[in-house]
């Protein structure tokens, strides 16, 4: 949990050196998916559209599989917004649960300044 928000898998919490704290959270991909739709799409639209974002979304996550960092996509608007476990409706969940599961973590990373 962080600011009241909650987040699925494990936070990481690291001083970057430069004065910057850095947030990882590991998390699946399905539970990853589940965060990023809320924040790309509005409430209220199509099942279908729902189901389309979590294929996008997860196949956006899958190809930033990037092994030189220590996390593959930002949780803004620079790859997907994510908003963890607090933002799930049950719309999104859905969706993200109707796409096959068992793909392999993706990791998250923010980055805020130190007081």
């Amino acid at each position: 949990q962080e600011k009241g928000e909650f987040f699925h898998g494990k936070l990481q919490f690291k001083n970057d050196g430069g004065g910057n704290l850095r947030v990882v959270n590991f998390v699946g991909y399905d539970d990853y998916v589940k965060g990023v739709i809320p924040k790309e799409m509005p409430a209220g639209w199509h099942p279908e559209a729902y189901k389309a974002q979590a294929l996008a979304a997860r196949s956006y996550g899958f190809t930033s599989y990037t092994p030189a960092r220590d996390y593959d996509v930002r949780e803004d608007q620079s790859d997907q917004c994510y908003g963890g476990a607090t933002v799930e409706p049950t719309a999104s969940t859905a969706a993200a649960n109707a796409l096959t599961p068992g793909m392999k973590p993706i990791v998250l990373e923010h980055t805020s300044a130190l007081p």
